[in-house]
């Protein structure tokens, strides 16, 4: 545009029902993506038939661009979607930013593989995608954040014409793939500089994110530079490297030693692993920074909870 989303009671914006895991924290729910998806690959067909036919009147090639488009146009998209998303993750390696996981798809994760960055599949693989990464560099930290969320859409609109002017005039499949990628690769461009929230404020796009981090107070630069140390914890500890999972929550407390939420990173990295006396010593450091009930009441369970 986070660790799996729990399922939950959002509503679906399709059909008003609960929408369930979602990987991208997206608005739909499983099945009507799915069947959205069937429909887009069901235009591409007729599009590319369409195209077909008027530049050969041959019904029996056009018959050949409809099975052609409906297989092509998921390729594409995920082809869209995945420079989309290097876009971000080239950006953050190039500013010294941690690429934690680079998700395709929405709905339930299907495919998981790989750490730094970790690869994610998900069942609704004609859906949203999401890179996350990570920076516990508080100095320039909202310059770096902005520039890495807007080079996505110029990676998607300079990816999208590159292959448009390639891919032209060559065998049929190599051109249906080549016109549904550069018009995948154009829309993606324009609804990622959408410069408000979308879907009652659901969706956040590049643009949108990025306007938001430039109004931000330095509070809620701290909480979006701890949230992204949350992620990758969560992904250490999932790919089994609990060490570098606590080494990050301590990095986190160093970046920023007057957040609660710093300290709750570092307590629930090592109460994972089973160091619960460790974890309720961190907790106990932070309780008199908590301000708010919430906050004080997280930091308790690891004061008093059971090992993990």
């Amino acid at each position: 545009m986070t660790e799996a989303a729990a399922p939950d009671v959002l509503a679906c914006r399709t059909c008003g029902k609960p929408r369930g895991e979602n990987i991208t924290n997206g608005t739909r729910c499983a099945r009507c993506g799915i069947r959205q998806s069937v429909m887009l690959c069901a235009a591409a067909g007729i599009g590319v038939a369409n195209a077909a036919y008027l530049s050969t009147s041959d019904l029996r090639h056009a018959a050949a661009g409809a099975i052609v488009g409906a297989i092509v146009a998921p390729l594409a998209w995920v082809a869209t979607a995945a420079v989309h998303e290097l876009g971000h993750a080239v950006a953050a390696w190039l500013l010294g930013q941690t690429v934690t996981r680079i998700v395709i798809g929405e709905g339930s994760a299907i495919w998981k593989r790989g750490r730094d960055p970790q690869i994610v599949i998900g069942s609704v693989v004609m859906g949203n995608a999401l890179t996350s990464v990570m920076d516990l560099r508080p100095d320039g930290y909202r310059t770096r954040a902005v520039l890495v969320l807007l080079a996505a859409p110029i990676a998607s609109a300079v990816g999208g014409m590159f292959v448009l002017v390639v891919g032209v005039g060559r065998w049929m499949p190599i051109e249906a793939a080549a016109v549904l990628f550069a018009f995948f690769s154009f829309a993606m461009t324009v609804i990622t500089l959408i410069p408000v929230p979308t879907f009652g404020g659901r969706v956040w796009s590049d643009l949108a994110s990025a306007l938001y981090l430039l109004r931000a107070s330095e509070r809620d630069i701290e909480e979006h530079m701890l949230m992204a140390g949350q992620d990758r914890i969560v992904v250490l500890l999932q790919t089994g490297a609990p060490e570098q999972a606590i080494e990050t929550g301590r990095r986190a407390v160093e970046a920023a030693p007057g957040a609660p939420l710093a300290y709750g990173l570092l307590a629930y990295a090592l109460h994972h692993v089973g160091r619960v006396e460790e974890a309720a010593t961190v907790a106990r450091s932070a309780l008199d920074l908590a301000q708010d009930e919430p906050a004080r009441t997280y930091l308790r369970q690891f004061i008093s909870a059971p090992t993990a």
